[in-house]
């Protein structure tokens, strides 16, 4: 029985679809909804899931916050695309330290 997360095959490209339908630039961008409606995804998750699959395999597929998914249109929009999802990933590390050295000090009584 296939994930129901897995509804449409794992061999999607959305990176050619972004492309085809010329959602180049962030300006260009398109919304969850439209970009699941083009996939045949029934769920965000399942959106999601493919996504991901798609960027572990070497696809280029940015998204912002209230503008939507996108094709890089150049080199500059990449990196600020990566040097955003680095401060993430930075934001997120600090938080899972703070949280694991509170809970230690806390609950174990040390330090």
């Amino acid at each position: 029985m296939r994930n129901k997360r897995q509804n449409k095959g794992d061999d999607l490209n959305i990176e050619q679809l972004l492309i085809s339908k010329q959602c180049i630039g962030v300006g260009n961008a398109i919304s969850k909804e439209y970009l699941m409606q083009l996939l045949g995804l029934e769920t965000h998750s399942a959106l999601m899931y493919h996504i991901a699959r798609c960027r572990k395999n070497k696809q280029a597929i940015l998204c912002k916050y209230n503008a939507g998914y996108y094709y890089p249109e150049n080199k500059e929009e990449l990196q600020s695309y990566l040097l955003t999802l680095q401060k993430k990933a930075d934001t997120l590390t600090a938080t899972i330290e703070s949280i694991e050295n509170g809970f230690i000090e806390n609950r174990l009584g040390t330090g």
